[in-house]
């Protein structure tokens, strides 16, 4: 049997496209960011496991530890609600992410999850007794990714035999976090080929601000709405 064939997310995108799956929303006049509309079989998808869940779960409940059917109910509310209720079921603190972009290869990834290895070499001057050090670039991976962080240390130590520095051994490894801001320009993304080109951390809330009245003020200020959670 031969291994299913990788495909990447455009070949996904493309095949949903066809067979009708799924549209980027508005897409005659462009679209819009990641929203997208479903199409007549993606409709006929996404009710199909809404009914087949609502089926097993509410209609005919599993067996609970007691070996009683778990008592499910239905429920449909609002979107809008007061914003206490997102501060205390953690949307709030955990839907608030600081993120970073690569600008070479257009990839996203979480700056908590990501840590930097490089190979740093200090001598130190005979004269002042100052110390001057010859460095690689800081590589990044992602703890997410197990095998980012040996793609990342070939890279570097690749470059450490490129300068030369045969006395270093031990790699130095430090979260992107801990970086200063002067530093960010010194990193290799994990999947790009050149340094700088990953942003600075930025928070970013994967829930939307919507107004729910006519008019943006004090009064009538922003609630959040979970959809992208």
């Amino acid at each position: 049997m031969t291994a299913p064939e990788d495909k990447n997310m455009d070949e996904l995108v493309a095949l949903c496209k066809r067979r009708g799956f799924v549209y980027p929303a508005s897409e005659i006049y462009g679209g819009l960011r990641g929203f997208w509309d479903y199409g007549p079989l993606g409709t006929a998808l996404k009710n199909n496991i809404r009914d087949w869940w609502w089926r097993c779960m509410v209609d005919c409940p599993p067996i609970g530890p007691d070996g009683q059917p778990v008592s499910i109910v239905g429920l449909d509310s609002a979107i809008i609600q007061n914003p206490k209720t997102w501060e205390h079921s953690g949307h709030v603190g955990g839907f608030n992410d600081p993120l970073v972009d690569c600008t070479e290869t257009k990839k996203r990834y979480r700056a908590d999850h990501l840590h930097v290895v490089s190979f740093v070499e200090v001598t130190e001057k005979k004269e002042d007794g100052s110390q001057v050090s010859r460095s690689t670039h800081m590589y990044a991976y992602s703890e997410a990714d197990t095998k980012s962080y040996d793609v990342a240390l070939k890279k570097a130590v690749k470059e450490k035999k490129k300068l030369g520095l045969a006395e270093v051994t031990e790699p130095l490894t430090t979260p992107y976090m801990g970086l200063d801001a002067g530093e960010f320009d010194d990193v290799v993304g994990p999947d790009a080929t050149k340094a700088g080109t990953l942003t600075e951390p930025r928070q970013f809330n994967l829930m939307l601000d919507t107004y729910p009245g006519p008019i943006r003020d004090e009064e009538n200020k922003a609630y959040l709405r979970p959809e992208t959670a």
